[in-house]
């Protein structure tokens, strides 16, 4: 759209140029999301309860699921026992979002297991 700049008007300028930086930055900060695999050696760390191997298959291949970001904070909440304001800080997403994903990601667990004919109250 850099054609329908009007060349007089200097503040036009300064503010398709101010946009155009800010919307190019956040799109690359939204690339940088780590990319955070699900292993056997993350769910390998899960207590004494759920050393059961079925259950570890079954926690991974929901876990797999999920997206990337959502994996992310599952794992470090639940297997690595992070804050959320710690998660916050890891993944550069706010604190109040990092909670509404997790609920929202503890319920597409929940759909998930149930799916696979598991009931989700067995894993609490």
């Amino acid at each position: 759209k850099a054609n329908k700049i009007d060349p007089s008007k200097s503040v036009t300028i300064k503010g398709y140029l101010g946009t155009l930086a800010r919307n190019t930055a956040i799109n690359e900060k939204k690339k940088c999301i780590p990319d955070y695999q699900i292993n056997d050696e993350v769910i390998a760390d899960i207590s004494d309860d759920f050393n059961q191997v079925e259950l570890r298959l079954l926690l991974a291949n929901a876990l797999r699921k999920l997206n990337k970001d959502e994996q992310l904070i599952l794992v470090l909440f639940y297997f690595q026992n992070e804050k959320i304001a710690d998660i916050s800080r890891i993944t550069g997403i706010p604190s109040s979002t990092v909670k509404s994903k997790l609920k929202r990601c503890k319920e597409k667990m929940k759909k998930f297991l149930e799916e696979g004919g598991n009931q989700y109250e067995n894993f609490v």
